[in-house]
């Protein structure tokens, strides 16, 4: 007769088990997005998952950019979120003046006036707004502003309109 013996049981390679999730389900910021990668796949914030945090063009991330769910299911790091980027401040040009408050967020437009020597050029155009100019390297900056002339190269004008002779030199 044969006696009966039990092996312990093999555990398969292909069953791994179900990672623990974290104790805070991270969501992408305004102005933002969010990517989850790890072991457990794309889509669940689990133990060592890894979320990476990006902002639109004309933003940047304030916060941490990467957290990771630690073992003991809480994120590294700090909250991510979306502030704008900022154009340098304006000053005062020869020609023109910017009328306070003027915001230099991205986004943000600041009204130029011509000084009272100065006629504007482009009626339409009294404002320069705080614009991406380079979606590579995420860089802002000002938008043309007004052309304003002296009186000297105006043959005629009126209420702060003129037109002008070319006084350009190459």
């Amino acid at each position: 007769m044969f006696a009966r013996t039990s092996l312990p049981p093999v555990a398969s390679p292909h069953l791994v088990p179900a990672a623990d999730p974290c104790n805070e389900t991270l969501v992408a910021p305004e102005y933002g997005s969010i990517v989850c990668s790890g072991p457990d796949g794309p889509d669940l914030q689990a133990t060592n998952q890894t979320c990476v945090f990006s902002c639109e063009p004309g933003f940047f991330v304030e916060g941490s950019s990467e957290r990771v769910c630690l073992p003991n299911h809480t994120w590294s790091g700090d909250p991510a979120h979306c502030e704008r980027l900022r154009c340098p401040r304006l000053s005062g040009f020869e020609d023109s003046s910017v009328v306070l408050p003027c915001d230099n967020a991205f986004e943000s437009s600041c009204q130029i006036n011509c000084l009272p020597e100065f006629f504007k050029w482009d009626v339409a155009n009294d404002t320069v707004t705080c614009v991406v100019q380079s979606t590579a390297e995420n860089m802002v900056g000002w938008t043309a502003r007004p052309v304003c002339i002296g009186e000297e190269h105006a043959t005629a004008h009126t209420d702060g309109l003129c037109w002008a002779e070319c006084a350009c030199t190459h």
